[in-house]
C-alpha cells in the first residue's frame, strides 16, 4: 500500500471521528452517510478488474527489475537464475493470458459473465501469489549472494591489513 492509498483511507475515516463533535443530528447523519458512501466507492474502485490487473502488472514490472539485478549479481548460481527465468517467463505468459481473457470478456454471454469475472479475479490472485513467492526467493538468493561478496571483501581486507601491518596482528 503506497502513501496515497493510506492517506485516502485515513481521510475517509476522519469524518467518523468528528461525528461526536457535530451539534446537529441531521448533519451528523449526513456526515456519516457521506463517509460510508466514500468508503464503499473507494473499496469498489479498489476491487475493479482494471485496478487488480494494474497491481499485477506493477508487481510483474518490479519482479522483472529484481530479476535483472539478480542476473547481474548472482552469477555464481546459474541453475537458480535459469529456474527463476523460467518461472518468470511462465508468469509473463499467465499475465498475457489473463489480459486476453480480460479483453475478451465482452463476448461472454451475460448469464456466464459473473462466473467468468470471478475466474479472472481468481487467476489474478493466484498469479499475484506466485509472483510474491518468486520475489521472496529471488530476494533471498540476491541477499545471500551479496553477503558472500561482503564476506569475501572482509576476508580480503583482513588479509591486506595483516600483510601491511604484521606487528599489529594478534
Amino acid at each position: 500500500m503506497n502513501n496515497f492509498e493510506f492517506l485516502s483511507q485515513l481521510l475517509s475515516f476522519a469524518p467518523v471521528t468528528l461525528i461526536p463533535f457535530i451539534p446537529n443530528a441531521a448533519l451528523r447523519y449526513m456526515t456519516l452517510g457521506i463517509t460510508l458512501v466514500t468508503l464503499v466507492v473507494y473499496f469498489l474502485h479498489r476491487n475493479t478488474l482494471g485496478s487488480r490487473f494494474g497491481e499485477l502488472q506493477d508487481s510483474m514490472r518490479e519482479m522483472e527489475e529484481l530479476f535483472g539485478t539478480a542476473a547481474d549479481e548472482c552469477n555464481r548460481d546459474p541453475y537458480f537464475l535459469a529456474e527463476t527465468g523460467l518461472e518468470l517467463a511462465t508468469l509473463r505468459y499467465r499475465v498475457s493470458t489473463i489480459r486476453t481473457r480480460s479483453l475478451s470478456r465482452k463476448s461472454v454471454p451475460w448469464k456466464k459473465y459473473l462466473s467468468y469475472l470471478r475466474d479472472i479475479v481468481r487467476c489474478i490472485k493466484d498469479c499475484h501469489q506466485d509472483l510474491k513467492e518468486l520475489r521472496w526467493s529471488t530476494s533471498l538468493a540476491l541477499e545471500s549472494s551479496r553477503q558472500d561478496k561482503y564476506l569475501e571483501d572482509l576476508r580480503h581486507r583482513r588479509t591486506s591489513l595483516h600483510r601491511t601491518f604484521p606487528s599489529a596482528a594478534m
